[in-house]
């Protein structure tokens, strides 16, 4: 299984969200996982050093030619997920080219686009996914996108919905709110599935680590048919 945390906007959360899925992967699922850190400023990667942990086995490999690497890298473990930087760098473009049919894994990965609940935040994925999209002409490519940090009591949700409609890529059920948890749990080199596993943090990480398990099976379905 391969999953790609990407769009162009910083500051929405990729890391908190590819550390969350990893560490769902590794300790509730005994996967075996790799962590990528494709971002310049290795975050995952010193979130890892704070980890008295072996799973999952995190590394740095910003390149443009991060999907090459990984047909090799990726093949001992059950899951792979990267964590890409902002911007339209070659390094996000590899990324989202390795979850391609055929590029790393026979059925593709999915690319995980996280937005904050507003129009504004969703209007700006526009660039993100003209970028899968110019993937999908080489390869087909499963991309969804994921409401994450959103603030209770707020009604910002529902216009983010409405401006979600008008784009070309399904929403993800699952939805992260803005929750001191995540900080928390990082900042102890965990992720919140162990730091609190009856949070609420980590219940919607595990749904969200639980919807796109399902994706992926069907995926798989669909390669196998």
């Amino acid at each position: 299984m391969l999953i790609s945390v990407a769009t162009r906007k910083g500051g929405v959360g990729k890391t908190s969200i590819g550390i969350g899925l990893a560490v769902c992967a590794a300790v509730i699922d005994n996967k075996s996982v790799l962590l990528v850190d494709a971002d310049a400023q290795q975050s995952a990667l010193y979130w890892d050093r704070l980890r008295s942990c072996e799973k999952p086995v995190t590394i740095a490999l910003p390149s443009p030619r991060l999907h090459e690497a990984l047909t090799t890298l990726s093949q001992p473990y059950d899951v792979t997920i990267i964590d890409c930087g902002g911007g339209d760098t070659g390094i996000m473009r590899s990324a989202i080219l390795a979850c391609g049919k055929n590029i790393v894994r026979p059925e593709g990965g999915i690319v995980v686009v996280p937005a904050k609940p507003s129009q504004i935040d969703i209007w700006g994925l526009g660039d993100t996914i003209d970028i899968v999209n110019a993937a999908r002409s080489i390869t087909a490519i499963e991309g969804r996108i994921l409401l994450n940090q959103i603030c209770r009591g707020t009604k910002t949700v529902q216009s983010a919905l409405d401006a979600i409609g008008e784009l070309d890529m399904p929403l993800l059920q699952s939805r992260l709110h803005d929750r001191v948890a995540h900080k928390v749990a990082i900042e102890h080199g965990q992720g919140v599935v162990e730091t609190d596993p009856k949070s609420k943090a980590a219940t919607e990480m595990i749904a969200l680590w639980n919807e796109l398990k399902n994706i992926h099976q069907t995926m798989v379905a669909e390669v196998s048919a």
